[in-house]
């Protein structure tokens, strides 16, 4: 048996997302997501290096943005 060992529950969503870092907007789309944190997909063959990173989710034309 293979038991689940994260600190956090991952939620399965796909989203369209824009990723934020080194003064660089990437598009991206999100995997899943938890309070630990997110997994996404670019279309991006550089590095990143280590430092902050913002994701930015746009819902739609009536609502605000929102950055974590």
């Amino acid at each position: 048996m293979n038991k689940e060992r994260r600190k956090h529950k991952r939620v399965e969503m796909e989203m369209l997302v824009t990723l934020r870092t080194q003064g660089r907007l990437l598009p991206a789309s999100t995997v899943n997501l938890s309070l630990g944190g997110a997994c996404l997909l670019a279309d991006y063959n550089e590095k990143i290096s280590e430092g902050a990173a913002e994701i930015v989710f746009d819902f739609d034309k009536k609502s605000k943005d929102v950055a974590l």
